[in-house]
This record gives C-alpha cells, structure tokens and sequence, in this order.
C-alpha cells in the first residue's frame, strides 16, 4: 500500500516534513497497519536536492526531491516519484495530497492500482473523484457535497473523521488554568483567526494561539490594533507531547476557520476534555462538536456571545467537556480512526469496493450544468490538463 503526500508546508514557513513526523491518526494507523504484516510505503516530496529514505514505526518513508522555482505553484510534481510508483505499483494508492495537479498525474500514470482520495476542505477542485475507487472524506456535510454536486455513487464516499492520540491527550483536572481561550492551528488568513481577536475584545481574560505560518506577524499587529494583545500570547508550534499539557492549562478551544478540512485539532481539545467552539458551516470541525452538549456552534457574529457564555459557567465548561471527552474516545480517536481505515483497506482488497462507472447520458449533463462548483471544477480541470500531458509517461 502506497500512501503520497505532497510537498505543501514550505511556502507556509514550516519544515517541509513537518506532516510526516507528526505522530497524527494517519501516521498511527500505518504504524498499526505495518505492525500487521502490510507493506507500507509513504512517497513524498522534499525541497531537499537529494532523494532521501529512512523506516519509521514498521514502514518507509520516501522522500523525493522537487523544484518550486520551476513549476508553477500548486502544480509542483517530482519526476522521480513519478517513476518510482511506476516502477512499484501499489495494490492501493492512497492519495493524501491538496496538490490537484500533482494527484490527477499520478493517478493518470499508475494503472491498475485500487485508489483512494482524500478530501480535504471544500471539494470544488475534486473532479477527481471520477478517477478513484473511493473518496475518503472527514463528515456527512462533505458526502452530501460529493454525492450532490459531483453525483458520486453515495457507496463510494466513505466517512472517516481524523482522531486524537487519546493515550496522549487526556483531562488533567488538577493543572491550573493560565489561559480561558485557546486555538491551534496555522497563522494563516484562510482560518480566520481575526474573528476571534475581535470577538476577544469583548471578553475579559488571556487568549493563547498555538501554531504557525506566514501570517504571524500580520495577527500580531492585528492583536495589537484591536488593543488585545496585552492579552494574547502567539505560542507557535510544539510538539506533540507538549501540545496536551498546554490544552489542559486552558478553558475553552475556539476554532474561528470557516472551512475545515480534517478537525484533528478539534479531537485533540475534546480529548483533554476542553468544550469546542466550532463556527456553522465549518464542515470539518463542527462535525465533532454536538452543540449544547459538548460545545456550541454558532454563526461568526454569535462568537463573542458564546465564549461569554461558556467562560461564566464553570459547571457548562465541565459538563461540556466531560460529554466531548467520552465522544473523542468512541468516534474520534486514532484507534477509531484506523479501525476505519483498516476496513476500508480490507474492502478494496476484498473487490467489494470497485469504482462505480458513473452514467453520462444527457440528463446527467443537463444536471451537472447547474452545479456552480462542478462549473469552476471543470474549468480547473481543463487548466490542468497540460500538466498532466506534459508528466504522462
């Protein structure tokens, strides 16, 4: 089994194998899957000018080295990994990549492998999905989305939210609590984080943001202008094994992103037993929230209203966080998460998942010529599609 990332972090001022040696849910399920007998092989792209390899929990790691500078962004593909699946077919080709043009040439020059997709965020630019076996998204919002504007058969959308190391992140009662608001997450425009330096003007205590990314400095002097940053303290990132004592040192996780992909942040708050914030519409992270039971998920402009709420009412946040903290253990641990993954492995092998040929007849063209984001997908498509030539062996 091949899983391939793209070399997507070193534009947002991260290491460019940051994702591959955070111990998330993936990385834990393919340790598990490895353990088990399977051959694992994770592909990758590196800025680094040599091709490089090295064993990881029971499975490979490859890293193949790319030019930015030479290809326009977002399209950045390695040749050399291009050959190398060429050369070893996978049985399934697990593509967790937001690199579209990257994911349409692989899947263009790989033949014959079982694949899956995974979705992150908004799918707009997944026309993919008529190219895999199975689309792998984190909620119900995403399936209504595929099997709605793509009209994907709805069998061949398979639900599978990321998940906490709960053995890791755990309640700690007894830890003091430093901060009332915490995020975690990039420093990045897109996860809105000014919503909630605005809305903390309305509120009396400290804010903690945990993450990093090229936008640090602008929140900084946002933080500033709005006159919170007395109370805002910009953390950057840390490693797993502190990322739970500084959870616990906190009250409330507010996640402001308006579009989210995965939630995995999300997990690990309601794993240390933090009641969640999460903003309607979010796709990703409101799927882990149930609102009035484990946190609240509101509109942007009921925000401040919300932590207001939650950080007067010290029996709501222990509540709250009590009900989300036995949810993250059945549904969105890392062994949940695999236990899914496994069986969607198992599926793919058994025949049982076999890509479904979708009907084109006019009446589906007529349908799909009134889906605005199917329109946008396609024109993407169709931009791409020199790239591909260009790649194809």
């Amino acid at each position: 089994m091949a899983f391939v990332w793209s070399h997507t972090m070193a534009s947002q001022g991260l290491e460019d194998e940051y994702w591959l040696t955070k111990d998330d849910s993936l990385m834990y399920s393919l340790a598990k899957m490895a353990g088990e007998g399977h051959v694992i092989t994770v592909a990758a792209m590196t800025e680094k000018r040599e091709p490089r390899s090295y064993e990881r929990d029971g499975y490979r790691i490859l890293l193949f080295p790319v030019d930015l500078t030479s290809q326009p962004y977002g399209s950045q593909t390695s040749r050399s990994l291009l050959t190398h699946l060429k050369q070893n077919p996978p049985d399934i080709l697990y593509l967790n990549s937001l690199n579209m043009v990257m994911n349409r040439i692989i899947l263009n020059t790989i033949r014959g492998s079982k694949s899956v997709l995974r979705a992150h965020g908004k799918l707009i630019h997944d026309l993919l999905v008529e190219d895999v076996d199975v689309l792998e998204v984190s909620n119900e919002v995403q399936r209504r989305e595929a099997t709605g504007t793509f009209l994907i058969d709805r069998e061949s959308v398979w639900i599978n939210p990321f998940g906490a190391d709960t053995t890791l992140f755990a309640p700690k009662p007894d830890m003091a609590k430093e901060f009332d608001i915490v995020y975690v997450g990039r420093i990045v425009k897109g996860k809105n984080i000014e919503l909630l330096l605005r809305a903390f003007q309305r509120v009396d205590g400290k804010l903690l943001l945990i993450g990093k990314g090229p936008h640090d400095e602008y929140y900084r002097e946002v933080a500033n202008r709005l006159r919170v940053g007395n109370k805002t303290t910009f953390h950057g990132w840390v490693d797993s094994s502190e990322l739970p004592d500084l959870l616990n040192g906190c009250r409330v996780f507010v996640i402001p992103s308006l579009s989210e992909g995965g939630g995995r942040a999300v997990a690990e708050a309601m794993a240390c037993g933090l009641p969640v914030i999460a903003m309607k519409g979010s796709r990703g992270s409101e799927a882990y929230v149930e609102h009035g039971k484990s946190g609240f998920v509101v509109e942007p402009s009921e925000l401040p209203g919300a932590i207001c709420q939650l950080l007067s009412d010290e029996d709501m946040q222990r509540k709250f966080g009590s009900r989300g903290h036995e949810v993250c253990k059945t549904n969105f641990s890392s062994n949940a998460f695999y236990l899914r993954l496994k069986k969607l492995a198992e599926s793919l092998e058994s025949g049982e998942y076999a890509r479904r040929p979708v009907k084109r007849g006019l009446a589906f063209h007529f349908k799909r010529l009134f889906k605005s984001n199917y329109l946008i997908a396609r024109l993407r498509k169709m931009k791409t599609g020199s790239f591909v030539k260009r790649y194809r062996a």
